[in-house]
């Protein structure tokens, strides 16, 4: 069994088997991993929205920061993945470098600023049952990353499975659709 405390905080990148849905071509954060299963947020997938969008209140810098689709889990709910500077009632921290919050003290205190030095606002998650996860790992399906701040964060949300890839030595350009296993 995969260990659990390994993969929190960890990057899933989806591999070329995960083509057709949702998750094709797709980074998540894994945000929670246990014997109950996993929850996670991904990361490069851009709505059309804007945080002032659906967050009036946000007036600041970070009301133009697009809106990510977390998952195809609870589409409506609203996550704030932020650098780990600022602390709200009810955050959650993931690594040293970023925390998670939903509540509304953060929109509260940020919609007036001043705000974490990296926010990103996340519609919906990525959920796992029990052992489903790593069944997916084994199959292939998801190549699991360490975490970076700068990949979190920074860059091009098309570019982000790649560069994560790459920490490992991968390009993902030359990886096929079915792996080398028998099963």
């Amino acid at each position: 069994m995969l260990d659990e405390q390994q993969l929190k905080g960890s990057f899933l990148v989806a591999m070329p088997s995960l083509s057709g849905d949702f998750f094709e071509q797709s980074i998540i954060l894994l945000i929670e991993h246990n014997k109950e299963g996993a929850f996670g947020l991904t990361i490069n997938k851009v709505s059309e929205y804007q945080l002032s969008d659906l967050i009036p209140q946000f007036t600041t810098k970070a009301g133009s920061e697009p809106v990510l689709l977390g998952g195809p889990v609870a589409v409506n709910q609203m996550f704030f993945l932020h650098s780990s500077d600022t602390i709200f009632a009810g955050t959650v921290p993931i690594n040293p470098h970023v925390n998670l919050t939903s509540t509304d003290d953060l929109i509260k205190r940020c919609a007036e600023g001043p705000n974490p030095e990296y926010l990103l606002p996340v519609l919906g998650y990525a959920g796992w049952a029990p052992n489903q996860l790593e069944d997916e790992i084994i199959r292939d399906a998801w190549l699991v990353t360490p975490f970076s701040q700068d990949i979190l964060f920074t860059g091009d949300a098309a570019g982000k499975p790649q560069r994560a890839a790459q920490q490992l030595g991968i390009d993902l350009n030359l990886v096929g659709q079915h792996s080398g296993r028998d099963g």
